[in-house]
């Protein structure tokens, strides 16, 4: 028994020396995060005991559109703009390091204004007829502010990690988290508890996050007269949505095209991934009585810090994917942070454990239906541990063609899944629709991988025949 100690603790040890970078990254990418998860916890304890089950139910279903925005708004820019950027710094090239960050600003605040007015008009609709609430549509409204200053609050994000500088992108998220929470302790303090309330105080924290934390970046990262003077050669629309002038022919080993190819198949996925992830309490909107919504919400807080630790990783791991051009580099990268993934897995079995008792202790008796759903939601996050990980690892490959397909069956199991049993098993159908959606992704992803893995060591090994046979 202390043999097989010894052993266990040696292996940990020698996983953790050979990954100290990695590791060291993903803490630093953990930090904002880990404030986050205090704040977080904070700011949603007082919102699910200010506003009760309803209410947070009817705040969940706003948030969720106002998050939309954010997210559509993006639609992989930022990861492409971070893949191509970072891969400029690498080389020294500033030039094009700050131009590509510049094109994907505009890409993004264009972007943003358009989704804002679409799902402006389209409030009145979604309030009335699907979700059978007409008191929530002045509250979207008002609430899609929040998802413009939360996308020019990005900015600084995509800057930092492009730099593959996790300190300062760990002090922007950290100071635009406590700011948040500044807002929303006033309501408490007050005692001014409304859904109407909560919004409105995220839109000025949110405002004011954004509007500081840009300072912190170079003039030329938001604009440069170098912008003016292409418009004029290229034309408007070409500088504003076209990638930069010579980055056009921008590729990789591993088969990638142009950035602005590239963003046009991240754009496809990011849509397919936030559809994904939202559907389910869209639907709940419709199918259910908002009460278990509010559940549905309250248990997404309780698997919160377990999602800090994927985002952690996956924070650290795409710049530095992003900057390795040859596919066979990806190798040891992939082992190292399966290890990793393994080792957390390992200590959030145990906080799955507590976390029905963790969703009643920290909400209130009124939240007790949502334990179950709890644990189930933090069993799907050990699973997306093993999944998104190998899933970033795999654009490395070359797969962002190969993940279109897959990523669209995902959608329609986890679409089909809720139309068939929402109704009938409430939320919980939710969280086993999106187990079964990340258990098929991570099975066709390792196989891709690997198959892509092996295609790679056959023309090495015919590469070296050829070499013998000269």
């Amino acid at each position: 028994m202390l043999d097989l100690m010894r052993r266990t603790w040696r292996w940990f040890y020698q996983m953790a020396l050979a990954s100290r970078r990695g590791i060291r990254d993903t803490i630093l990418s953990m930090i904002p995060q880990a404030v986050t998860v205090g704040a977080g916890a904070v700011s949603a304890i007082l919102i699910a005991r200010g506003l009760g089950p309803k209410g947070l139910g009817q705040y969940a279903l706003v948030t969720s559109l106002s998050s939309l925005i954010t997210s559509l708004s993006d639609l992989g820019i930022g990861n492409t703009a971070i893949r191509y950027s970072a891969q400029a710094a690498a080389t020294g090239d500033r030039t094009r390091h700050l131009a590509i960050l510049r094109w994907a600003l505009r890409r993004r605040l264009l972007s943003t204004v358009c989704i804002a007015l679409g799902v402006f008009s389209l409030a009145p609709w979604v309030a009335t007829a699907f979700w059978k609430d007409p008191s929530l549509v002045p509250i979207i409204r008002i609430a899609l502010g929040i998802g413009v200053m939360g996308a020019i609050s990005a900015v600084p994000t995509v800057y930092f990690q492009s730099l593959q500088r996790f300190a300062p992108n760990s002090l922007v998220s950290v100071g635009q988290t406590l700011i948040a929470l500044a807002g929303i302790a006033g309501i408490a303090l007050l005692g001014l508890w409304s859904v109407r309330a909560v919004i409105l105080a995220s839109l000025l924290a949110t405002s004011l996050g954004a509007i500081v934390f840009l300072n912190l970046l170079p003039r030329e990262a938001l604009f440069s007269k170098a912008d003016v003077a292409e418009a004029k050669a290229r034309g408007l629309w070409q500088a504003l949505w076209r990638s930069p002038a010579g980055t056009e022919g921008a590729a990789d080993a591993a088969g990638d095209t142009s950035p602005e190819q590239f963003a046009a198949l991240m754009s496809g996925l990011a849509l397919l991934g936030i559809i994904t992830g939202r559907v389910d309490v869209w639907l709940m909107g419709n199918l259910l009585p908002q009460e278990q919504v509010g559940y549905y919400a309250s248990a997404q807080r309780v698997a919160v810090p377990l999602y800090i630790v994927l985002n952690g990783i996956n924070t650290a791991l795409w710049p530095r994917v992003s900057a390795i051009s040859a596919p066979r580099e990806l190798i040891p990268l992939l082992k190292k942070t399966m290890q990793l993934s393994a080792l957390v897995i390992a200590g959030g079995i145990f906080y799955t454990l507590l976390s029905p008792f963790l969703a009643t202790f920290l909400f209130g008796a009124a939240y007790t239906a949502s334990a179950p759903i709890a644990r189930l939601l933090c069993l799907r996050v050990l699973l997306s541990l093993l999944f998104l990980p190998m899933h970033t690892i795999g654009y490395g490959f070359g797969l962002v063609r190969a993940y279109l397909p897959l990523n669209l069956m995902r959608l329609g199991l986890v679409l089909g899944l809720n139309l068939l049993f929402l109704g009938r098993f409430g939320p919980m159908a939710a969280g086993w629709a999106l187990i079964a959606s990340d258990l098929t992704g991570l099975v066709a992803t390792a196989a891709l991988i690997g198959r892509r893995i092996r295609a790679m060591r056959l023309v090495e090994g015919e590469e070296s025949q050829h070499k013998m046979r000269k």
